[in-house]
């Protein structure tokens, strides 16, 4: 039986240890209620020692169950398939000692079966649906002393339990198919709904890489026609004899600010395509951070930053690409600010998550503007941004498991918050 039980599938695994152990909780209640059941209601003989050993069994073998449940991996769903074959056995024991078939707890072999279907699949619940269907038929072959007493003063009795046991053979059968046949018919439509959603994924993360291709080729090719053109007049400078060394030195600037561009442009792409989750993880504090990201900008910007973070805000980061992230959002501050604005960034501890607020002294946002601030390629500095930045680092949040968010009044200036754990699980 082990052997057979270990083989099986079960029909639904995610439900199995939660919904099992809660059904478990309710078995010990029906076993007791079998008890009470013969005393109260069917004035009969229990032997209560029984139903009481039988009980504890039952509520000492769940809790060992539940305490071990969350170390043991997903679909290892052996064992619960033996506790409810010792369940329909525990149960007919309780019943042999409270009044046999005539307790109509009985009718919970069948809640049994249900179980075995539902969660463990057709072999299990074929077995469970035996071996309820021999012990129902035992009560019967070792009755009560009341219920052999009626049999025999009236034969229609022994008739009309004989009938009983066919019924529920019967049913225990149709239990069995029918609760198969549907727990298998909902765990294939679940499986097909996932698989739908991660085709519907894939497809729309193939049109956000042709999306970010195509802008890609178009934003690459004016700044590198623009180098291949003065390459071509820097070769005609140096070729004329003197060369014009002016004409030569504004050239090469040109290219230098032209490549730069194109690298700004690859790495919008690449952290978009995951590098700042690719990239080394630290144990740093957020001070070291921030300095890393303020690197980034102009002298004359930084001196407009004021940065107010309580020491010991440290964590477990990819530091480049936070640091990236947070550049690109005092980027977008200033460039929301007037020329001689100023930014403020404030940090504090949120349990195990870290926010930073970095605020502009901008106009604000339009609810609309707000609305489609971290769409791709959506900008309020037509000419000037390429619309990738926010969306750049939302997907750069999302993928270290943090988030942002923007909150922004038109007139008041405009709040971006950056929420990360304080320990990225990769």
């Amino acid at each position: 039986m082990v052997g057979m039980i270990s083989r099986t599938s079960p029909v639904a695994p995610g439900v199995g240890l939660p919904w099992l152990t809660t059904a478990r909780w309710a078995t010990a209640f029906a076993q007791i209620g079998a008890g009470l059941m013969a005393t109260l209601v069917l004035d009969v003989s229990v032997r209560w020692w029984i139903v009481g050993l039988v009980v504890a069994v039952t509520l000492a073998s769940n809790v060992w169950w539940a305490s071990r449940g969350s170390a043991r991996g997903p679909g290892r769903l052996d064992l619960p398939a033996g506790l409810i074959l010792v369940d329909v056995v525990g149960l007919a024991v309780v019943l042999l000692a409270a009044g046999g078939p005539l307790n109509p707890v009985s009718i919970y072999f069948l809640v049994l079966i249900t179980q075995a279907a539902f969660v463990h699949g057709a072999r299990i619940a074929a077995l469970a649906a035996v071996v309820a269907t021999v012990a129902y038929g035992t009560l019967f072959v070792s009755t009560a002393p009341e219920l052999r007493a009626a049999m025999a003063m009236h034969p229609e009795v022994a008739q009309h339990f004989q009938g009983m046991f066919w019924a529920f053979a019967g049913t225990a059968a149709l239990v069995t198919v029918f609760v198969t046949r549907l727990a298998t018919a909902v765990a294939e439509r679940d499986r097909d709904v996932r698989a739908l959603e991660a085709r519907l994924a894939e497809s729309a993360s193939l049109a956000r890489l042709a999306t970010l291709a195509a802008d890609a080729a178009h934003e690459l090719a004016t700044p590198l026609g623009t180098i291949v053109l003065t390459a071509s007049e820097l070769e005609r400078d140096l070729e004329r004899t003197p060369p014009d060394l002016a004409s030569v030195v504004a050239d090469l600037r040109l290219i230098s600010s032209e490549g730069r561009r194109c690298r700004g442009l690859l790495d919008d792409l690449a952290g978009r395509a995951g590098q700042a989750a690719g990239s080394a993880l630290h144990t740093t504090t957020l001070d070291a951070v921030l300095a890393d990201a303020l690197a980034g900008l102009p002298a004359e910007r930084r001196s407009r930053v004021d940065v107010a973070v309580p020491p010991g805000l440290d964590g477990y980061w990819p530091v480049e690409g936070l640091a990236r992230a947070i550049l690109n959002v005092v980027r977008n501050a200033f460039d929301a600010s007037p020329d001689d604005g100023r930014v403020t960034i404030a940090g504090r501890a949120v349990g195990d998550r870290i926010s930073l607020v970095v605020r502009d002294s901008g106009r604000g946002m339009r609810a609309d503007e707000q609305a489609r601030a971290c769409e791709p390629f959506f900008t309020t500095k037509p000419g000037q941004g390429r619309g990738l930045g926010l969306f750049v680092v939302k997907q750069t949040l999302e993928m270290i498991g943090g988030r942002l968010d923007i909150r922004s009044v038109a007139g008041t200036g405009t709040e971006v918050e950056i929420v990360v754990p304080r320990e990225f699980a990769s």
